[in-house]
């Protein structure tokens, strides 16, 4: 009977490595707790010192705070007008709507959610916008003029 073992040599280098490093820093460790200090011996000195004069005493005067100029990483934003949201409308039914079909997930998500709408709302009218970009920059005047978008992104 004969027994294989799949032994990765990267990995069994790796870890002998480890241990190598981690031995070295505790003998390391070890040795400096170990090592004896030398004793030291009085000296004395062979000629003799003379006082020097103290130096004056220095008087601080005048305190100065340091001044510190933090820029905010995130920038400046300019500033936005805003406008509110157009209120929700109460129905799709008789209304002018701009359905955008759109992006990654033109035939899985929204061709199917056009044709349920279709059905549940025959009287709207439908304006639809197909492209495989973002749609228009700036809405037109025939968009202008509608009475919701529906529009929905999937990636």
């Amino acid at each position: 009977m004969e027994i294989r073992i799949r032994v990765n040599k990267r990995k069994i280098i790796a870890l002998a490595t480890c241990i190598v490093l981690v031995l070295a820093l505790v003998l390391s460790a070890c040795a400096q707790e170990a090592a004896p200090t030398a004793p030291t011996t009085p000296t004395t000195p062979t000629t003799p010192t003379t006082p020097t004069t103290p130096a004056a005493p220095q008087v601080v005067t005048k305190t100065v705070e340091p001044v510190y100029k933090v820029l905010n990483a995130q920038g400046i934003p300019a500033a936005v007008e805003t406008k509110a949201c157009a209120p929700r409308l109460d129905t799709l039914a008789g209304k002018k709507i701009v359905f955008y079909i759109s992006e990654a997930g033109t035939g899985v998500v929204m061709k199917p959610l056009l044709d349920a709408l279709k059905k549940n709302y025959p009287t709207t009218t439908w304006l639809i916008v197909e492209t495989m970009q973002f749609g228009h920059e700036t809405p037109t005047d025939e968009h202008k003029a509608a009475d919701a978008c529906i529009r929905g992104v999937a990636w």
